[in-house]
């Protein structure tokens, strides 16, 4: 599958998933701008249809930040478990 092809499934399921109120999941093992783009679409949909346009800027940054976190922890237990079986 096409990268440019494959980037479009997942931002179409990301947008059906919020139409269908349904809950929004994204898993990932690093942030990329593909995904930080998955975030800010996920982020503008869920707000516009909350009628809270004004808050994507803001609510986008607290979960990007969230999830570079969240990715540099998980990285950091995986060194220092490695680290420790050597």
């Amino acid at each position: 599958m096409e990268m440019g092809q494959e980037i479009r499934e997942i931002s179409d399921n990301i947008r059906l998933t919020i139409e269908n109120g349904k809950i929004l999941s994204l898993k990932t093992h690093r942030i990329t701008h593909s995904v930080e783009e998955h975030i800010q679409k996920a982020v503008g949909l869920i707000l516009d249809k909350m009628t809270h346009p004004t808050l994507i800027p803001t609510v986008y940054t607290i979960i990007k930040e969230l999830a570079i976190n969240a990715c540099k922890a998980n990285q950091k237990r995986i060194f220092l478990k490695k680290k420790v079986w050597i």
